[in-house]
């Protein structure tokens, strides 16, 4: 189910000591989540979804790309529906994910991902876009879990 795209999905680099990453709105997550950016800021702000790990001298709350992957896998293989003990499982699942991908930059850097895959495919898919996305990208978000 295709939602509405965000409006400006935002994105920048960062650079972690010698690493430079790129870093991503609350839209970019919505788009790989496939939800409205309306549901991930109440599952923050419900405290659902644990907020960004890099604090960002920004207006707007950036996620890496780790984070948005391993979100998306997290919301996959927890079936989200209405139900507390999916909610649930669903936020423990959030917190790990949190957890390893401030372990890898603390430790590992160098083994972070640097991009989001397939920008223009979340771009299309959300726009409903009879664009054809490279198979790769289509196959990495669609088979995420």
């Amino acid at each position: 189910m295709a939602h509405k795209t965000p409006r400006r999905p935002k994105k920048r680099k960062v650079t972690i000591g010698e690493i430079t990453l790129e870093v991503y709105t609350v839209g970019w997550l919505a788009l790989a989540a496939d939800r409205e950016p309306s549901t991930i800021k109440l599952w923050e702000k419900n405290k659902v979804l644990p907020g960004p790990l890099l604090d960002i001298d920004s207006p707007w709350r950036f996620y890496t790309a780790d984070e948005i992957i391993g979100y998306v896998r997290a919301l996959n293989q927890s079936e989200l529906k209405s139900g507390r003990a999916t909610m649930r499982e669903f936020t423990k699942a959030c917190i790990e994910v949190r957890t390893r991908v401030r372990n890898l930059l603390e430790k590992s850097p160098g083994k972070a991902v640097r991009y989001l895959p397939g920008q223009e495919f979340l771009l299309s898919r959300a726009k409903e876009k009879q664009v054809a996305p490279p198979d790769d990208c289509q196959t990495f978000w669609n088979n995420l879990d």
